[in-house]
């Protein structure tokens, strides 16, 4: 059975008001990869800065989610120019379907993204993979204690906040991007070919494996491990003194040894 087709025009007259710069379609209906549970993702300009980021959720006429996004058009020209917010950015704009944009604040914006390459920010991607690397040694801390006093609740808690971490984190390491939040797991997956030690601790930590949390919370940790191997050449000593915190905590449970050097 086939979709109901998007109203564009009642999307426009429910959205747009006085303030409003312009409207954008984003997601799967822009992708033209929608399925009969997806919802309709809009973004709408505003001049105003105190709007920006604000979320509302609404029912279309055929029963479907919509939800609006307000955003500021000159942060998000900014925010581009950060790794882990163009990882995401960039292809969403770039699959965009503009709706309305009397003034050209969108295309201005789908034309910036259109023209992003990863070498123009290349030492901010680096640094970003560092610093949430060496961030994540707090989960692998949780995971750990979570593993010696046997709850399930924080092991699970510090797996998922470990996984989708560093999936971003190596997306963004490997130059790749996320047109979809569906769609960040096989992305990583994919973009981390060749790395099969890490592709395996992803794997049975982020679930693809039906294992008991405890494994799930030890691959976590293995996956911490790989992960600093393959990014310490970017780290300098201080990132490499936070990584080992989390990294002498797996090493500890794993009865491996983990490790980065210091110069």
């Amino acid at each position: 059975m086939p979709l109901p087709a998007i109203d564009r025009d009642d999307l426009v007259a429910r959205y747009v008001d006085g303030r409003t710069l312009s409207l954008l379609l984003l997601g799967s209906h822009a992708r033209g990869d929608a399925g009969p549970l997806s919802d309709i993702d809009l973004n709408r300009h505003v001049a105003a800065p105190n709007d920006h980021g604000r979320l509302e959720c609404h029912v279309d006429a055929a029963g479907r989610l919509v939800t609006v996004k307000t955003m500021q058009p000159a942060r998000l020209a900014v925010a581009m120019g950060v790794p882990g917010k163009a990882v995401w950015q960039v292809p969403g704009l770039r699959n965009a379907v503009v709706l309305h944009d009397p003034g050209g604040s969108a295309a201005r914006l789908i034309n910036q993204a259109q023209n992003f390459a990863w070498a123009g920010i290349a030492q901010e991607a680096d640094r970003h993979v560092a610093s949430e690397t060496a961030q994540h040694a707090e989960e692998a801390l949780k995971i750990a204690s979570g593993i010696a006093a046997e709850r399930e609740a924080q092991v699970l808690y510090g797996v998922m906040g470990m996984v989708l971490g560093l999936a971003e984190a190596m997306v963004v390491h490997r130059r790749g991007f996320i047109d979809s939040e569906n769609r960040l797991l096989s992305i990583a997956l994919g973009l981390m070919a060749g790395e099969w030690d890490w592709q395996a601790a992803f794997r049975v930590a982020a679930g693809h494996e039906a294992v008991p949390p405890m494994e799930r919370g030890r691959a976590a940790l293995a996956l911490y491990g790989e992960t600093a191997r393959i990014v310490a050449p970017l780290m300098d000593d201080e990132s490499r003194r936070v990584a080992n915190v989390g990294l002498a905590a797996a090493s500890q449970v794993l009865n491996r040894s983990f490790g980065l050097p210091i110069s």
